[in-house]
């Protein structure tokens, strides 16, 4: 449905395991339902519109409850990012928190990982508190945003 957000399991990889593992949680990636068979999502060649495998089992769904203007509002945000770079500095920034010192967080402009992505988008369209979440957008995870949404 337009506007829902998808949580994706991981294959079992290593790189899916890993991100699990820090995340604390079962989800690996995030993208926004466009309604039209298509999400808007940031990946490793930065951020696209690309179709949905709706047999995929891994997807769950949910509808931010928000009004319809606002879901708009962010669709539009994630339409203008579409072409705009992955940002591999937000994956480093998930590595340095893992050290024992206050990490500097490193921030690019028009660059996303899929949770930042998707978590500008929730402040734009509402219905998930993601200020609650403490951190700042590049620390964000797909994990964080399901906790946010109630999903476990």
């Amino acid at each position: 449905m337009r506007g829902d957000v998808l949580f994706f399991k991981g294959g079992g990889g290593l790189a899916d395991r890993l991100i699990s593992w820090r995340t604390r949680g079962r989800y690996t990636h995030v993208e926004v339902d466009l309604g039209d068979g298509t999400a808007i999502g940031a990946v490793r060649r930065g951020v696209t519109r690309h179709p949905i495998d709706l047999s995929n089992p891994r997807i769950h769904a949910f509808s931010p409850q928000t009004t319809r203007e606002r879901i708009e509002t962010g669709i539009v945000f994630l339409q203008e990012a579409v072409g705009d770079r992955y940002s591999w500095g937000d994956i480093l920034n998930q590595v340095l928190t893992l050290l024992p010192f206050a990490p500097v967080v490193f921030a690019e402009r028009h660059a996303f990982d899929c949770s930042d992505l998707v978590g500008h988008y929730l402040e734009i369209a509402g219905g998930v508190d993601v200020s609650s979440l403490e951190q700042t957008p590049q620390l964000v995870t797909p994990n964080d945003l399901a906790r946010a949404a109630g999903l476990f």
